[in-house]
């Protein structure tokens, strides 16, 4: 039974090693992003085996400091220097949120790029990608990343207008 859990152990570890070599070690995840680490560790842990394997190559995960202004670098990934399709950006100001606000973002993100998701929003229900990649993410385990209630109704919530 001991060999059973060490090699699980193992092969957990392995496929977190690949993940984070894959889309944080590229040089665009700056280190002192702990939540957003967190959150992609789950992330790799509770996305099956075989959603990983169709997500494409060349993902770009930028999670820039909230200590660093601007920064210039080379465009490198794993997977060479050739054209990337997918960037996904993850703010610094998610390092404020609850951990599992973070994950969900996280997980969300990645279910765009899965789906296919693109640019391109159906007039006439420019919701339905946010859905769709909440629906799925609720497969892996996670809760929607829509805490608010505004995707369910298909309204977004009132504007504030500033006052002079």
């Amino acid at each position: 039974m001991k060999t059973t859990k060490s090699h699980d152990k193992n092969a957990q570890e392995e496929e977190w090693q690949e993940f984070a070599y894959a889309y944080i070690d590229s040089g665009w995840f700056d280190d002192d992003r702990t939540r957003t680490l967190d959150a992609m560790r789950t992330l790799c842990e509770r996305m099956p085996k075989e959603a990983k394997d169709e997500l494409p190559p060349g993902i770009i995960v930028f999670a820039p400091s909230s200590n660093v202004y601007g920064e210039a670098k080379p465009l490198y990934t794993p997977e060479g220097p050739e054209r990337h399709d997918h960037f996904i950006y993850l703010a610094p100001r998610l390092e404020r949120r609850p951990q599992e606000s973070v994950d969900a973002t996280v997980a969300h993100e990645f279910a765009h790029v899965l789906l296919g998701h693109g640019e391109v929003v159906d007039p006439d229900d420019p919701l339905k990608q946010e859905r769709e990649a909440d629906l799925l993410i609720q497969k892996w385990g996670y809760a929607p990343t829509n805490s608010c209630g505004w995707m369910k109704t298909g309204k977004r919530p009132p504007r504030r207008v500033a006052t002079p």
